[in-house]
């Protein structure tokens, strides 16, 4: 079997006329949207850049491609699909714009997207899942509350001025693609578009996204965007059955055993230009998830909800970490400092908190950084 990187060496030199852009492709850019582009793809959409040049102004920095830019759960073979997707007929020629990248602790903020421009003057307007921030968690934790999280509305803002921008320079129609919690953020984006923006819309490609503490099916915006989705998640898929999801997916076949590290993107198998799926369709372990998550929520109520997310990311805060790296970095006075915040806690929440954080370190301790 074939996984992300293979298909960009194999069908590379094929070009987007011969072989139209398809979900593989929008998940490329997913991935590659996980890497530090600051200072490099220009942040307006009157200028772009080569992914080609990307790649090789990526290469030059040494201070980018490193264990603290991976972080803990972004896999490090990204580098290595930007140097080879650089090299490709299909891929090298890529117009990318618009970078952004917010982190704002402050407004429990993490946002990042970018804009592609294939050389058929097609658009793709992708979105960044979670880094390595610990604020970035701390949003994605902030989805099971009934008010839009701050990226929310950055994403709309987003799109809004990317479609703005590609309609200007004569492109018909445009894709949205996100991995997890920028499927999240490109189905809300699409969702939520004016009129104008949402009928010139072609795809929208969520990737294992959580979904909403609303249900999505009673949501004005699900009617617009609907028909336009393809939503993908592994076979024992943890994030992507989060909440109230987009209810029509396709079940990937994932050639990693852990449940919770299915969510990467590489170890999804592929043949040709299309995903495997896996015929049995979702697993045991992923109804297990869902259930399991849907019946802790049910037992906590809005306010108990945001008062649980707000003493654990204050813990985990307490310890002067700001990402998840530096976090696990020093594991052993980490974990103390954190037992000793818990004693603050009462005792049931304290139990339930240190459930949490176990499964955390456990999660990151059993496969890291990556086989």
């Amino acid at each position: 079997m074939a996984n992300l990187s293979d298909y960009v060496q194999w069908r590379g030199d094929l070009s987007f006329e011969v072989r139209p852009f398809n979900a593989i492709d929008a998940l490329v850019l997913c991935q590659l949207s996980y890497l530090n582009f600051s200072d490099i793809i220009p942040e307006h959409f009157n200028d772009s850049i080569t992914l080609r040049e990307v790649a090789r102004m990526y290469a030059a920095d040494f201070t980018r491609g490193t264990p603290e830019e991976f972080g803990v759960f972004i896999n490090p073979l990204t580098a290595g699909l930007l140097k080879t997707a650089a090299e490709t007929e299909r891929f090298g020629s890529i117009l990318l714009k618009g970078f952004v990248n917010e982190i704002d602790r402050t407004a429990d903020k993490q946002f990042a997207a970018v804009t592609a421009v294939l050389p058929t003057g097609a658009v793709c307007v992708v979105y960044r899942g979670t880094d390595d921030s610990i604020i970035g968690w701390k949003e994605d934790c902030l989805l099971c509350l009934p008010d839009a999280v701050p990226s929310h509305p950055a994403s709309v803002q987003y799109l809004s001025t990317a479609a703005e921008a590609a309609f200007a320079c004569g492109a018909d129609k445009l894709s949205i693609a996100g991995h997890s919690k920028g499927g999240n953020l490109g189905l809300y984006a699409a969702g939520t578009a004016a009129a104008s923006v949402q009928e010139r819309i072609d795809r929208v490609f969520c990737f294992d996204g959580p979904g909403f503490a609303f249900d999505i099916t009673q949501w004005d915006g699900f009617q617009a965007i609907m028909a336009k989705t393809a939503s993908f998640i592994p076979q024992s898929s943890v994030v992507g059955v989060l909440l109230s999801y987009f209810p029509y997916y396709t079940v990937i076949e994932s050639s990693e055993a852990n449940t919770l590290w299915q969510h990467d993107a590489f170890s999804w198998q592929i043949k040709r230009d299309e995903f495997v799926t896996h015929q049995e369709g979702r697993t045991k372990e992923s109804y297990f998830a869902e259930k399991a998550v849907q019946a802790w929520l049910s037992r906590l109520d809005d306010t108990e909800r945001k008062e649980f997310i707000t003493t654990l990311f204050e813990v985990m805060f307490g310890t002067g970490a700001e990402t998840l790296s530096e976090l696990t970095a020093n594991g052993l006075a980490h974990s103390l400092h954190i037992l000793q915040e818990l004693h603050t806690v009462d005792s049931e929440r304290r139990k339930e908190l240190f459930a949490v954080i176990k499964s955390f370190f456990g999660a990151v301790y059993t496969h890291f950084p990556y086989p």
